[in-house]
């Protein structure tokens, strides 16, 4: 550790710690079986910066530049790849767990199951809250202000509602870009609505119960994440293990001050988040799964469904030669293959359709249809709070 103590915080700022990384005195070791698994985290596309802040070129979504002329026009050269410059915030999430070497007593394996244990839990939870600040971040409070430590997620660029038919018009009409402002394409899924039991568009307005689902193609040219390049490590998640601390303590039996020896050991997850194309980043807020009658539940996803062609079908406009997924709550999920087996079990004409075989879902994907899979992740909220304001177009 080169004279750098857990007693002095270890790196106490971004700088100190990239400084000793530089220099290549610190020793790390690679979180390689998790139990949590995110979704989210283990399909992002990721890349090196050579700092805290990553500033990259955006090239405004646009179409063909090809325009009409008259025969004796000739040709007009254009300006090709307007961009915006846009930048990436680097965070950092640590955690740190003490084993008193007094713990070792009385166990069979001198407490090896107990940190083996612990070390787990604290992993799970640098990918836990890693997923939790992709998605929504520290965003601004109501005077304006970010908090340092966190990010802006991709939830700012969903966090208007779109008007979709708007949008068509302005690509049709060949205009630069399709896109407003930062936001991407968000759809909000109580639009035409069929069956309503009176509570989801009325006084659950007012109250956190609902839940959204991202589009997200990931991609150096579409949306990714980042981690500074002198984090030693696989993309830069370490544990770092300090060894026999001192430590004091009191013998209750005897009222003595006695010393005892401590193993330490921290772990850090960091990394930023940026999206280059706009097409590849779009959200459908505002749906609602406390629905008590059937009707209404089956018109939520059906309107789920129609919403997520939608998105589909919008994002193939912009020809990213990506792949998109839908992310989303493990309880929407399930709410969505029920949705599947009970209309297949009504309709369906195929030998297997009560067999439970279709929707099935498989390490927490689920096909809604051709090319659209739906992911479920456990840092979706369905608590989220309503919003309804629309973009002008």
């Amino acid at each position: 550790m080169d004279g750098v103590t857990f007693e002095e915080r270890l790196y106490p700022s971004a700088y100190d710690y990239e400084d000793a990384a530089k220099n290549g005195n610190m020793g790390a070791a690679v979180v390689s079986e998790i139990k949590g698994r995110s979704n989210l985290v283990f399909d992002a596309a990721v890349g090196t910066t050579s700092g805290y802040r990553f500033e990259y070129d955006r090239e405004v979504e646009k179409k063909h530049t090809a325009h009409p002329a008259a025969f004796d026009e000739g040709w007009t050269a254009e300006t090709d790849g307007r961009t915006e410059t846009v930048s990436a915030d680097t965070m950092r999430i640590i955690d740190s767990r003490k084993f008193d070497q007094l713990v070792r007593r009385g166990t069979s394996d001198s407490g090896n199951a107990r940190r083996a244990m612990a070390l787990t839990r604290m992993s799970e939870s640098l990918i836990n809250e890693k997923a939790r600040n992709i998605l929504y971040g520290g965003m601004p409070a109501a005077d304006g202000t970010v908090n340092g430590k966190e990010i802006a997620g991709f939830v700012s660029y969903v966090s208007e509602i779109t008007d979709l038919d708007a949008m068509k018009k302005r690509w049709e009409g060949g205009l630069v870009s399709p896109f407003t402002g930062e936001y991407g394409l968000t759809l909000d899924n109580q639009d035409g609505a069929e069956y309503q039991e009176g509570t989801s568009l009325t006084t659950q307005q007012s109250q956190n119960v609902w839940t959204s689902v991202f589009g997200i193609a990931w991609g150096p040219d579409g949306c990714f994440t980042t981690y500074p390049q002198y984090l030693e490590g696989l993309l830069g998640y370490n544990l770092k293990v300090h060894r026999d601390n001192p430590a004091f303590y009191e013998d209750k039996r005897d009222g003595k001050t006695k010393m005892a020896w401590d193993d330490i050991v921290t772990g850090e997850a960091a990394f930023g988040i940026g999206v280059k194309n706009r097409f590849c980043i779009s959200g459908l807020r505002n749906i609602y799964l406390g629905h008590k009658n059937r009707k209404d539940m089956a018109d939520e996803m059906y309107r789920v469904e129609q919403n997520l062609i939608e998105m589909y079908n919008f994002f193939r406009l912009g020809e990213t030669g990506m792949t998109m997924n839908f992310y989303c709550s493990p309880f929407l999920l399930s709410k969505f293959e029920q949705f599947q087996k009970n209309r297949v079990v009504m309709v369906g004409t195929t030998p297997n359709q009560n067999d439970g075989s279709y929707g099935r879902i498989n390490n927490g994907r689920l096909q809604v249809a051709d090319g659209i899979t739906l992911v479920s992740d456990f840092a979706f909220k369905t608590t989220e709070s309503y919003i309804s304001e629309e973009v002008d177009e």
